[in-house]
């Protein structure tokens, strides 16, 4: 990408150019003269929002209009401006498209309880090449109107205004099935927080408040640690589109992290399941402001999340009762996973459906070893912390020629990888050199390595650079550079 600048009399200097990846600084150019181009090297690791952001000698300052790239995950604003194309919840003021929300009951207040009525402002924290994360803050209502003058394509904006007493947050994070297209993971996380002092009250129906996650219809299974599959106390049969009964021992028990129920697996301790609601026990009576009740979890499917399929939630294709235990066991909740990692470089922390790494050196590196010869149901999700989050990250394995680029997300690099079978692997930083220079490639593959490197701070860097010895297959490069304050370099 090439960006450049100029001044408009053509002799005052330029002082700065900056560019922004969304809210982010990128780069912090200082160039000093009347006229500045550059060339911004870059992959599709995740959706780009750049914004050139440039000002001269006298203060005068200019900026540039947004481009946006399109990378495996994405979204795109509809030209009526309320579509979000790529997403999972496509309409701003909207409901929640069948995605999972919350019900908290209070005395004299509905503000706890959500409607497909229940307005929804949407944020796209994320979107990387191996995942999507959306959020929905449905602390809101709206200050006059009704649903149906926003619900529909090129249909005006209402205002909303904050709920009084609950606010609340839905954040979904989507690896893409790269696996199978009949098995799908979404990871839930929700929070609900009391804005003033409130009453809980006893629930109209069963015993946990808040509700926080149903369990999908269709899916009518009970998997405790160490104990064999149970039914639900109340069962689906699609058949006859009823709930019928169940084992009616499994109406209330505990959820410890990692069981089942009914398509539902708790990351977080303090579940309780309640008939087929998943919720807090919490003591009725007075709650003081600021009270917040949290959860994780992870929802199953039998296929792939999309906008289109969530309006139809717990239909038979969602039906994943037969792939539980399997699943359980793949996440590391159930047994001896089928993959193993033996790393040379790096840390693995803990699996609990992601496999938690700390990078070492810019990187994690060793080799998956899978002997069981059998396909597994999805891609084993990465979270690695430790990177230099700045400059460019790849996953470089020895069963494959290319570099898949992946991008990271507060603090951590997001990754969906392929455990099927044994083989080496590499993921991190495409060069180790001083974290305050950002590294960004331009050709790398068995006969050429050309990277740019820049510094964006106010002082000239020196610094080893060196391209990890993990990978291989592809041209090394282990030298010394120095880059002025406000510059950029190649390394060829």
């Amino acid at each position: 990408m090439g960006v450049g600048v100029r001044s408009e009399d053509g002799k005052t200097p330029v002082a700065q150019v900056q560019l922004f990846d969304g809210f982010d600084q990128v780069r912090n150019w200082k160039p000093n003269q009347p006229e500045f181009r550059s060339l911004v090297d870059g992959s599709h690791n995740k959706q780009h929002l750049f914004t050139l952001l440039a000002r001269d000698a006298k203060g005068r300052r200019v900026l540039s209009p947004v481009l946006r790239t399109v990378s495996n995950n994405y979204r795109m604003r509809c030209g009526d401006r309320q579509n979000w194309l790529g997403t999972q919840i496509v309409y701003t003021g909207w409901h929640r498209n069948g995605l999972p929300g919350y019900r908290l009951e209070l005395a004299g207040c509905n503000d706890g309880i959500l409607s497909r009525e229940t307005p929804t402002i949407l944020d796209f924290p994320f979107y990387g090449n191996h995942v999507q994360i959306q959020e929905a803050d449905l602390g809101n209502v709206f200050a006059f109107g009704e649903m149906e003058q926003v619900a529909g394509d090129a249909k005006g904006m209402l205002p909303l205004r904050a709920k009084r007493t609950v606010g609340g947050n839905m954040r979904y994070t989507y690896f893409t099935p790269l696996q199978q297209k009949t098995f799908a993971v979404m990871l839930v996380e929700a929070e609900v927080t009391l804005r003033t002092d409130a009453e809980l009250i006893k629930p109209t129906r069963g015993a946990v408040n808040p509700v926080l996650a149903d369990g999908m219809r269709g899916n009518n299974l009970l998997i405790l640690p160490h104990q064999s599959p149970a039914k639900l106390a109340s069962v689906f049969n699609h058949e006859t589109n009823r709930l019928e009964e169940g084992d009616p021992q499994n109406a209330s028990c505990l959820l410890p992290v990692g069981s089942y129920a009914g398509s539902i697996v708790p990351l977080s301790e303090g579940l309780h399941l309640d008939g087929r609601q998943i919720g807090i026990l919490a003591a009725p009576g007075k709650k003081r402001k600021g009270t917040t009740w949290q959860a994780r979890y992870l929802t199953l499917r039998g296929r792939p999340y999309h906008w289109k399929t969530n309006r139809s939630r717990g239909t038979k294709d969602d039906v994943v009762d037969d792939q539980a235990e399997q699943a359980l066991t793949e996440m590391g909740f159930r047994g001896k996973t089928p993959y193993e990692f033996r790393l040379k470089q790096g840390k693995l922390d803990k699996t609990a459906y992601f496999a938690h790494l700390t990078a070492q050196n810019g990187g994690v590196a060793g080799q998956c070893i899978n002997k069981s010869g059998k396909p597994m149901l999805m891609y084993v999700p990465l979270l690695i912390t430790g990177l230099d989050n700045d400059s460019e990250l790849v996953v470089w394995r020895s069963d494959s020629k290319i570099l898949d680029a992946f991008a990271a997300f507060e603090g951590q690099g997001y990754v969906s990888f392929d455990a099927d079978k044994t083989v080496d692997f590499y993921a991190g930083n495409v060069a180790i050199c001083d974290p305050e220079l950002t590294v960004s490639m331009v050709i790398w593959d068995a006969d050429t390595a050309w990277f740019r490197v820049h510094n964006p701070t106010d002082r000239e860097i020196k610094s080893t650079f060196a391209t990890p010895t993990a990978v291989k297959g592809f041209k090394a490069v282990k030298t010394t550079l120095t880059v002025p304050a406000g510059a950029s370099v190649e390394v060829r």
